[in-house]
C-alpha cells in the first residue's frame, strides 16, 4: 500500500516505523518541513510542507495531526487531490490496532 502522512510528530513517528515495513511512504507532509524530513528519512519518504506537492497515486492517507486541525486540513487535502472528503480519513481503529500488534510480535 502506497501512504502518504500528514503529521509528523509522534503517533505519525510510531505508525510510520511500524507500517513502512510491509508498506510504500509515499510522502510525509509537515508544516514544518525539518520535522518532515527527519520522518521521511526514517521510512524512505518524501517530506513535504505544502498541500500541493501531495502525491495523486496513494491508497491511504493517514492524518495524525491535532483534533483541532482536522477539519481544516481535509479541505485543503481534498482541493490538492482533488478528491471527495468522504474519501479521506482520520485512520484510528484499524491501523491503530495493526501497529500495536506488530509492535508487540517485533518487540517495538
Amino acid at each position: 500500500m502506497r501512504i502518504t502522512f500528514i503529521g509528523a510528530g509522534r503517533v505519525a513517528y510510531h505508525l510510520a516505523k511500524v507500517l513502512h515495513p510491509d508498506h510504500q511512504i509515499v510522502q510525509v507532509f509537515s508544516r514544518d518541513l525539518e520535522k518532515a524530513n527527519r520522518l521521511a528519512s526514517l521510512v524512505d519518504a518524501v517530506a513535504i510542507s505544502d498541500f500541493e506537492q501531495l502525491s495523486s497515486d496513494i491508497d491511504l492517507v493517514i492524518i495524525a495531526i491535532s483534533d483541532q486541525a482536522i477539519a481544516q486540513v481535509i479541505q485543503k487535502i481534498s482541493a490538492s487531490l482533488q478528491q471527495d472528503i468522504n474519501q479521506l480519513k482520520k485512520v484510528v481503529g484499524d491501523i491503530a490496532n495493526y501497529c500495536i500488534n506488530n509492535s508487540l510480535k517485533k518487540g517495538y
